[in-house]
């Protein structure tokens, strides 16, 4: 009978880091990690609505509001895209990760490019790019709607910016940016 080798401890630590990367984003967000005790949630903090006025709130610094603005048409840049879509919040875990959930929706191209700004604790040290979901709405036709990711773009001053010049992404956000699953480290 042939004797199965013991796995290597790179073997051991690659599937550890798999468990760790499959499970360790969605159970903080529900806060059942059993190393924080099961008593231990996540405080997450819902981006608040644009309030209809004549300025964008982002461009004198405002954080946790979501961005813009359009002169011409009254209404505001960005929003929660609903439609059964979790509302877009943002928490932080004891370690200092920052996790983010929700889905965005542009109403109008004055969004301008920050949906929102994350306040100072819960910002990266430098800039993000990660690949998001895009296009839940699909009520979009056309060239820019025929792909299923977006970059969502996280920068160190907090602006959470889904980018339309990725080469193969989606650009028309009015069709939805999910936020869900995305985690990085607090600077």
């Amino acid at each position: 009978m042939k004797k199965i080798p013991k796995p290597s401890p790179a073997f051991a630590l690659a599937f550890v880091a798999l468990i760790v990367a499959l499970g360790g984003s969605a159970a903080a967000l529900t806060g059942n990690r059993s190393d924080r005790g099961a008593s231990s949630k996540l405080d997450l903090v819902k981006v608040k609505l644009n309030p209809l006025n004549e300025t964008d709130p982002c461009e004198s610094g405002k954080t946790g509001v979501f961005c813009g603005y359009d002169s011409i048409s009254g209404l505001r840049g960005w929003t929660n895209l609903g439609g059964g879509y979790e509302p877009v919040t943002y928490a932080i875990d004891d370690s200092g990760v920052v996790h983010l959930q929700g889905a965005l929706d542009e109403i109008n191209s004055g969004g301008g490019p920050a949906s929102f700004i994350l306040p100072k604790k819960y910002r990266p040290a430098g800039r993000l790019q990660i690949a998001v979901a895009f296009g839940q709405e699909n009520n979009c036709t056309g060239e820019s709607c025929d792909e299923s990711v977006a970059i969502l773009q996280i920068e160190k001053d907090g602006r959470v910016e889904p980018t339309a010049d990725a080469e193969g992404a989606g650009t028309y956000f009015g069709e939805g940016v999910t936020l869900d699953g995305v985690s990085f480290a607090a600077k």
